[in-house]
């Protein structure tokens, strides 16, 4: 072999070396990086999920039945949800909401089931 053609392999192997150090370099420093974050996140409790799960109770209404139906709804009460948080003002003051369900079960006014006059 020649001298020329020696230093022409060394320096692809350099070039080689070189680059492989560099993209472990880029790596670990992606690595370590990463793993600061996370260290700030839990040391600092960003990760806590600050909203309490949702409780809910049923409040049954003077005159009407109290028993779940097997679909789930409870006929001629009201379901009483409150929530941790009340993000977009949707919920009253003590982060709940009212569900009305009439005597059929379903959130909705009571609907007579006999026909108004004059309706065909």
């Amino acid at each position: 072999m020649s001298k020329s053609t020696d230093t022409k392999n060394l320096s692809a192997r350099r070039q080689r070396r070189f680059l492989l150090l560099r993209v472990a370099v880029a790596f670990g420093s992606v690595c370590v990086a990463l793993l600061i974050g996370e260290l700030v996140v839990l040391l600092t409790g960003a990760n806590r999920d600050f909203r309490k799960l949702r409780t809910s109770m049923v409040i049954p209404r003077e005159g009407g039945p109290f028993e779940v139906l097997p679909c789930g709804f409870v006929p001629y009460a009201t379901l009483r949800c409150e929530y941790g948080t009340n993000p977009r003002g949707y919920f009253d003051e003590a982060c709940g909401i009212n569900h009305v369900f009439n005597s059929e079960g379903w959130r909705e006014e009571e609907h007579s089931v006999q026909k108004l006059d004059g309706t065909f």
